[in-house]
């Protein structure tokens, strides 16, 4: 497989993409669907585990389910990995569907399908996004989250395979692992941008906001502290915090012991319609990611960070991982360094007090995504490497 040649098919409905993912409706992945409208005219099928209903939206594409069985599954996958996994049927389903691109997501998803992606005679596209490009990443028991030969196994992957990854952080790691920088290509995930920014008013309190998985990395806890120095200091403001996962009792518990414990609110997981009516009641959003030494992971990208962005929304964050590739040229303006509570929290005082802070920003915030991460950029980048890679 070529990766310099180039191809034109823009339009061309002979080209049939196979879109292949691990998850196929789970709610934190609503990025995926979003990836799927985009490039909708030359998808031709889908592919995940465990199809246990289609989507109505997708009813009228053709869908292969990548489980066999899930009953004993990890005893199978010991002696007859690739009757467990459906290589033939897969190869079988590719041919039949005449597809001419195959599209898969998670790395750990396509080292799976190794024998079978090295064999195909059509070019084979792996997107990742961030902890199966880590890989020395550990699970919260501090087991191993991937196994001894996952990294050997997209290092030689990368030889049949272009690489598609969500951030110039993501890419630096693949690049480090040993795949060579010219098998990489970057395209960041877009998000809709609203049509004009929000228009903020002197109110108060000021309503401030964080989403995500409730993780060491996304650093909730330090928000949280940032928040109460910034109480302390006199900002007059409100903070929920949207999410779930196995620090929601530390979290709780912190809370509780908080002198702004009658200011903080944690609603839990929500759908993506009750967390984007939230993000537009909001002010300011904040969110302090850090390195979590436990698991080694780093936050990749932050779509929640750029959605906040994307409606005007001033949003408070770390210089870490891929998050600086979010926020762009505003990070001098938003961001911290990881750990530094003090300076967020006296960032976050200083947005509270001025509206028209907030408003400036605001537009800037609400100018770059409209500028640089849309959900048509991310799509016309996406066709740029599916033209322009074979």
């Amino acid at each position: 497989m070529s990766g310099s040649s180039e191809t034109q098919w823009s339009g061309d409905q002979s080209v049939r993409v196979l879109f292949m993912m691990a998850n196929y409706s789970a709610v934190s992945e609503t990025w995926l669907r979003r990836m799927i409208d985009g490039i909708r005219e030359h998808v031709a099928a889908v592919a995940a585990v465990g199809i246990a209903k289609v989507d109505p939206s997708l009813e009228d594409l053709p869908h292969f389910d990548l489980a066999r069985t899930k009953r004993g599954r990890r005893f199978i996958e010991r002696f007859a990995k690739s009757w467990l996994l459906r290589h033939e049927d897969l190869r079988r389903f590719i041919k039949d569907e005449k597809i001419s691109h195959v599209f898969c997501h998670y790395g750990t998803l396509a080292a799976s399908y190794l024998p079978l992606f090295k064999e195909l005679d059509v070019p084979v596209f792996v997107h990742f996004h961030g902890f199966d490009a880590t890989f020395d990443l550990r699970n919260d028991d501090g087991t191993p989250h991937h196994g001894s030969d996952y990294r050997q196994k997209i290092v030689e992957l990368s030889h049949h395979a272009v690489y598609v990854s969500n951030s110039e952080f993501t890419k630096g790691q693949l690049v480090a692992a040993g795949v060579a920088p010219e098998r990489i290509v970057v395209k960041h995930l877009g998000v809709e941008v609203a049509a004009e920014p929000k228009r903020h008013s002197n109110t108060k309190p000021v309503n401030v906001l964080t989403v995500g998985r409730l993780v060491d990395v996304k650093g909730a806890d330090l928000a949280i502290k940032a928040f109460e120095r910034a109480v302390a200091s006199g900002a007059d403001a409100l903070f929920q915090i949207i999410g779930a996962g196995p620090m929601g009792a530390r979290l709780e518990a912190q809370i509780a012991a908080s002198p702004a414990r009658d200011r903080i609110t944690m609603l839990g997981a929500l759908p993506f319609s009750e967390v984007s009516k939230h993000l537009q009641q909001t002010d300011l959003y904040i969110q302090h990611n850090i390195h979590d030494p436990n698991t080694n992971r780093y936050e990749a990208y932050g779509v929640s960070i750029l959605e906040a962005l994307a409606i005007g929304v001033p949003a408070l964050v770390t210089r870490s991982g891929g998050v600086p590739e979010v926020v762009g040229d505003l990070a001098p303006m938003l961001a911290v360094e990881p750990g530094d509570v003090g300076a967020q929290a006296d960032m976050l005082l200083k947005f509270c007090d001025d509206v028209d802070l907030r408003s400036d920003v605001g537009r800037k915030c609400w100018e770059w995504a409209r500028d640089n991460r849309t959900l048509e950029h991310e799509a016309k980048r996406l066709t740029e490497i599916l033209e322009t890679y074979r």
